[in-house]
């Protein structure tokens, strides 16, 4: 199997599907976001909210410093890579192209948590979430009141470091009859057991998601 097909075969852990098993109809890729900031908007509060929220997650807070008068954040634009549906509620896929390492080890849930917060993601991840919050607040007649209910967990998906275990374990069932006179050699795979890399993924209290929304605030 190659490179590609391993991304496009591995489960999300998020929703245990795979992006090849994505309908069109189903996902948004490069979904553009511009949103307008209140005049009232300071970037250093953004860590205020880290720790008020998030006060057992370290890990993830922000340290953000006061803007300089002539260089005042006014709007937000970027660009989500994909946002799927599945069984109601949507979620935020965003790929990493970062090398961290040669070994899937390099790959693993506390080595890509290390990454993220080193790259400061985990607030690239709250904007993301914010965004789709306010996109499915205009297409969604009920959404007010039962976010809990649309908004799914984001993702980030590090490509050089994806692998599927059990498409691997397949792999090796087949080549196991195919040379079953052979003896067995300990390998790798042993080791590495039905755990996943290159995946990790947030659920993001729906109170933090609000207050950053109002933080971010409106026009003026």
């Amino acid at each position: 199997m190659d490179w590609i097909e391993e991304v496009l075969q591995a489960p999300l852990l998020a929703s245990k599907q795979s992006l090849r098993s994505l309908d069109v109809s189903q996902r948004f890729a490069e979904l553009e976001f511009n949103m307008g900031l209140s005049e009232r908007f300071k970037a250093e509060d953004i860590s205020r909210l880290f720790q008020k929220y998030l006060p057992d997650e370290t890990d993830k807070h922000v340290t953000l410093i006061a803007q300089n008068k002539t260089h005042l954040y006014r709007y937000l634009r970027g660009e989500i890579d994909l946002v799927y549906q599945h069984a109601g509620k949507y979620y935020v896929v965003d790929y990493k192209s970062n090398f961290l390492g040669n070994s899937l080890s390099d790959y693993n849930e506390d080595t890509l948590k290390q990454a993220m917060s080193k790259a400061g993601y985990w607030l690239q991840a709250a904007i993301y979430q914010v965004a789709l919050h306010r996109f499915l607040g205009m297409r969604i007649s009920d959404y007010a009141g039962n976010e809990d209910n649309y908004l799914g967990a984001v993702e980030y998906v590090f490509l050089r470091g994806v692998y599927d275990s059990a498409s691997l374990a397949a792999a090796e069932d087949v080549s196991k009859e195919v040379n079953s006179k052979e003896v067995n050699k300990a390998d790798d795979s042993d080791a590495i057991g039905s755990e996943s890399y290159g995946l990790v993924t947030w659920n993001i209290p729906i109170e933090f998601i609000k207050a950053l929304d109002a933080l971010f605030g409106m026009p003026d």
